[in-house]
């Protein structure tokens, strides 16, 4: 019997620093095609939305967000299965840059 070679990203997704109200993009691309792809924010499961736009083209996928605000800040998961070839992980942040350019406009607006 031989064994499957385990499924693995050959592109993990990175983190990101984005201004407010801009569109941040996560991409990964896995060593199959195929693949059950699942994102995630923290512990919560994303389904495709205004907000949250997935995209696939053969082995890269993409997460968008879409008009970024504070609360949007935070750890993103992707999680990628394939049986029997296994399941694999990969995690990033998702940064809001720009605070400092809203107090200029704050102070000079």
């Amino acid at each position: 019997m031989f064994l499957a070679e385990p499924i693995h990203f050959t592109k993990h997704i990175q983190n990101i620093v984005v201004n407010e109200r801009q569109t941040a993009v996560f991409e990964c691309e896995v060593s199959f095609d195929n693949a059950i792809i699942t994102w995630y924010k923290d512990t919560w499961e994303l389904t495709e939305s205004p907000k949250y736009k997935f995209r696939s083209e053969g082995r890269r996928h993409f997460m968008t967000i879409c008009n970024v605000t504070s609360e949007d800040e935070g750890v993103y998961s992707v999680i990628v299965r394939l049986e029997p070839r296994g399941e694999v992980k990969s995690t990033a942040e998702l940064y809001l840059s720009g605070k400092e350019i809203d107090l200029g406009r704050a102070l000079y607006g």
